[in-house]
């Protein structure tokens, strides 16, 4: 997705020397699941990994049996998941994909920034692109530096970010995700929708700080 905008396009670096890739419309472009995208630098390497020899339902002798694809892909007669990411394309265009990409990247960076300026949260994994792994911390903690936490300190603070999540979830303010990252539960904000604005993810951050003071007093 990344190599449609212009601005985004160098994460991609190198792509061209490989020989195989995976690109996953229903994610980034926001297509219903699921159409995924195999793209291969040598075509003939399809139906030698593919091909089960089928002549029952493939017949090399047929007329324009060489139009049918289905030997040489793990679909076979399954629907075809590609119409979906061409009606897409033909919708938005090559600039409407690159839009979209930039939005989600621009709040990513939004979101990262806003964890750095405040003292209540770290980022966990730095870096580009849509994905932003951070932690609230609370007062006692700050500043922040993971290897320092006591053990008691280390499992508290990775219990209180499921107790945040589901508070969010009950009082029906925000459903958002979190997973281990070095080895402590981290909250992964991750953009796709093109809806979201930086006032929705300073609304979110309030929201976990808020849960989280009320979380770790009790």
């Amino acid at each position: 997705s990344a190599l449609f905008s212009p601005r985004q396009a160098g994460l991609m670096h190198g792509i061209e020397r490989s020989d195989s890739l995976v690109w996953n419309l229903h994610k980034m472009m926001g297509i219903t699941q699921q159409c995924t995208v195999l793209l291969v630098k040598d075509p003939t390497q399809l139906a030698p990994v593919f091909s089960t020899k089928a002549n029952y339902i493939f017949q090399a002798d047929k007329q324009f049996g060489e139009y049918d694809a289905g030997d040489r892909t793990f679909h076979c007669g399954r629907r075809v998941d590609v119409l979906k990411a061409w009606l897409t394309w033909k919708t938005f265009g090559d600039e409407g994909f690159a839009d979209r990409v930039d939005h989600a990247v621009g709040l990513a960076d939004h979101t990262r920034s806003v964890v750095v300026e405040r003292e209540d949260f770290a980022v966990l994994v730095p870096g580009p692109f849509t994905n932003v792994c951070f932690v609230w911390v609370p007062s006692e903690l700050r500043p922040f530096d993971l290897a320092s936490l006591s053990e008691d300190q280390h499992a508290r603070l990775h219990a209180v970010a499921s107790r945040i999540k589901s508070r969010m979830q009950h009082d029906g303010t925000a459903m958002i995700g979190f997973q281990p990252v070095h080895g402590i539960n981290a909250f992964r904000l991750l953009y796709m929708n093109p809806r979201v604005t930086t006032a929705d993810v300073d609304q979110v951050l309030d929201l976990i700080a808020n849960y989280g003071e009320q979380e770790w007093a009790a």
